[in-house]
């Protein structure tokens, strides 16, 4: 399923809730777009885990174009 990617370069988004669900899925989207993104949450543990989720995905991508 193709998704449609916008162009967020130079712009910063902040996400509440981005440690799961909905929040995550829609910071996921503005880093593919190229923007700077804030993400909080009230759960430290979910919001550890989210940005090793896109620490990994970063490093996949690096590995996938080379």
């Amino acid at each position: 399923m193709n998704k449609n990617i916008f162009d967020f370069k130079g712009k910063t988004a902040i996400v509440t809730g981005g440690g799961q669900g909905f929040g995550l899925d829609v910071a996921r989207r503005f880093l593919e777009g190229g923007a700077k993104v804030i993400i909080w949450d009230i759960d430290q543990k979910l919001l550890d885990e989210a940005v090793e989720l896109f620490q990994i995905i970063k490093m996949l991508k690096i590995l996938l174009t080379i």
